[in-house]
């Protein structure tokens, strides 16, 4: 057989996959025409589709030299190179190519491929963008183009485009639907990013991306089961992959399994320690246990890692604003909100720092951020309020617990004044209360249907749309016990002990804390407070909200005294108003009773803890809020000591 005919016949051995017949017919070839540049061609990709690597590169390169003018050739040496690792010596050989083929789309398509290998990602997106002229409908080319553009935010419109058109040209195309998936998590849209990452696992079941990206945005959307079959599959796929380490670490912190969290990233961190999202839950990991020092030093890890980690700011921005560093704390606050201005938890740590610091303007303008808006179903506020609401009608909704509740109560007469007819949406609790006390205004409760309303929106959206001057902030609402249960309540407490009465509640809020949601659980030691109690001359009455199994007759041992109890009275906000109005001082966290009593017009003694809620201000003294009721505030490192000493001195000077 003639030298033409058995290259064309182990050309078509090869293009039909009977590889060993082409080699077989090359190697021939080869043994009469040594310096065959054609047959070595082919020779070279037979042997790499064989798995015989080095000697295929071989066969190319000495083909290469014999034909320096064939531009598919060196278009063939660059992908085997490519594949090989070698994506330097890659991109010169596609150069070469495309000077001998300025239009082939694959080689400028396989040039894009070495300069992304090679990180160099402007020159890969522009040899792409050049392969897209060439082969507008290449779903490759569409899909590792809108890879190049994730880092830039401001071109994600531009990628997402580019992937859609790719899954719409090539529906089978896993890796697009997964970096689709990927881009719309990014991009918070997690819904249709969990559309397209469940596509990907179809189409691809046994790849670990798509399981770990479906797996993020299930996390994201806070379907924690959903994530953690997700992440198991893509871990069990990839168990040392530090990617998927880190988010299943991530998963577990938040499920509050804290060991096993600990223990996944800190493995994920031996594999890479460049990962800025492990360094960054490892912050929160030390931050919830009150290790602020290795907490600010993850997080600052972090942020030099990647310093567009919005989470990472705000994390920091927060220790610092517990720390009292208010200027840097506004400053990673700032900088979250810059890099994701939809974050509303950055937002909503932003408004609480500027409340507690006096930047009323500023802190009520981003309160409209506040998680608790949505989960009362209220509205977002209308961009202004009308002076003159004569004739409107106007549906307030509650906002976070009672305490809150009675707290923007104070704002109600400046909107009442403006001739607003006003329906309020309250908590089953308070209601009673406040149809007693509030004659002015129509109240329901969930229980009822929403009436039609010229405007509605959160009770906690008040000060922003009223605007609040620092310098006259309107006093609480005005309270009135009931004769008949002040009278009731009177008689009870002149039969159990003598006057005068302290009322005591030491603990109020959430049940879970940590030192990075501790605003939301107030406490102080309840054994110390009853040593710094200890000199009032008269009776100790326990106005804890669902005291502990056994906790008061333990109290009451380490006090010494008897310990009055009538913790049951606040399942009836009628009846613990009354017992406030009969309390000679008070002493309490901030909690429900706190607000009673103010409305009563009777001032309570505050122990605050630190950070301080942001009504109580981040400045020693009274709050502006509650200028006649003292306050005594934990130490930022946690210890009371200091507080509980001068809270005994100022009882010891009680007449």
């Amino acid at each position: 057989m003639n030298p033409g005919r058995l290259l064309q016949r182990a050309a078509h051995d090869f293009q039909r996959g009977r590889h060993q017949a082409a080699l077989e017919a090359t190697r021939r070839l080869l043994r009469r025409q040594p310096r065959n540049g054609d047959a070595l061609h082919l020779h070279g990709l037979v042997l790499d589709r064989l798995g015989r690597h080095d000697e295929a590169l071989e066969s190319l390169r000495r083909a290469a030299r014999l034909n320096p003018g064939n531009g598919p050739l060196w278009r063939n040496l660059g992908i085997t190179l490519l594949e090989r690792g070698h994506p330097g010596e890659a991109l010169a050989a596609l150069t070469r190519a495309i000077e001998l083929m300025p239009d082939d789309g694959e080689t400028w398509y396989q040039r894009g491929n070495a300069h992304l290998a090679l990180d160099e990602t402007d020159a890969a997106r522009a040899a792409y963008e050049q392969a897209l002229r060439q082969r507008p409908d290449h779903p490759p080319t569409l899909n590792n183009l809108a890879v190049g553009l994730f880092p830039e935010r401001e071109r994600h419109d531009d990628a997402e485009r580019l992937l859609r058109r790719a899954v719409a040209l090539a529906p089978d195309y896993a890796e697009a639907w997964s970096n689709l998936g990927e881009l719309l998590v990014t991009r918070q849209r997690l819904g249709e990013a969990r559309a397209a990452l469940e596509r990907a696992v179809r189409l691809a079941p046994d790849n670990p991306i798509p399981h770990h990206w479906l797996g993020t945005a299930c996390l994201n959307a806070g379907d924690l089961e959903a994530a953690d079959t997700a992440l198991a599959r893509a871990l069990e796929l990839a168990p040392e992959d530090p990617a998927i380490l880190t988010t299943l670490g991530i998963l577990r912190y938040r499920q509050e399994r804290r060991d096993e969290a600990e223990a996944l990233l800190q493995a994920s961190l031996e594999l890479e320690p460049n990962q800025h999202a492990a360094w960054n839950t490892l912050g929160a990991l030390r931050h919830d246990a009150g290790d602020l020092d290795a907490a600010e030093a993850h997080y600052r890890r972090a942020l030099e890692l990647e310093p567009n980690d919005h989470d990472a700011h705000n994390n920091l921005g927060l220790l610092l604003h517990h720390r009292a560093r208010f200027e840097d704390a506004d400053a990673h606050f700032q900088s979250a909100i810059r890099i994701h201005p939809d974050f509303d938890k950055a937002r909503n740590n932003l408004a609480l720092m500027r409340l507690a610091t006096g930047d009323f303007a500023t802190g009520f303008r981003e309160y409209v951020h506040r998680p608790s808006r949505e989960e009362n179903d209220a509205p977002p506020p209308p961009e202004a309020l009308p002076q003159d609401l004569a004739g409107r009608r106007l549906l307030l909704i509650k906002d976070q617990g009672i305490g809150d509740e009675l707290f923007f109560f104070r704002f109600l007469p400046r909107l009442l004044a403006r001739g607003a007819r006003v329906t309020y949406l309250s908590s089953i609790r308070l209601a009673p209360l406040l149809r007693r006390q509030l004659p002015a205004i129509d109240v329901i409760t969930e229980r009822d249907p929403r009436p039609p309303a010229d405007l509605a929106f959160s009770i906690g959206d008040l000060p922003h749309l009223l605007g609040v001057d620092a310098g006259a902030l309107p006093p609480p609402l005005p309270l009135g016990a009931r004769a008949d249960y002040r009278d009731e309540i009177a008689r009870l407490l002149a039969r159990l002990g003598p006057p005068p009465y302290l009322g005591l509640t030491w603990r109020a809020g959430s049940p879970r804390p940590t030192r990075r949601t501790g605003v939301l659980h107030k406490a102080v030691p309840p054994e110390a407070l009853m040593d710094a109690a200890r000199p009032w001359p008269g009776t100790f009455v326990a106005l804890q909200r669902l005291p502990e199994d056994g906790e008061l007759t333990r109290l009451e041992r380490h006090l010494g005294h008897p310990l009055l109890d009538l913790t049951a009275l606040n399942d009836d906000l009628e009846a613990i108003l009354a017992a406030l109005d009969l309390m000679d001082d008070y002493v309490a966290v901030s909690n429900t009773n706190v607000h009673l009593r103010a409305g009563l017009g009777r001032p309570s003694r505050i122990l605050v803890p630190s950070p301080p809620e942001w009504r109580w201000g981040a400045k020693d003294g009274p709050s502006p809020w509650f200028p006649d009721h003292s306050t005594y505030r934990q130490r930022a490192d946690g210890d009371w000591n200091d507080a509980l000493a001068r809270l005994r001195r100022d009882l010891e000077r009680t007449p």
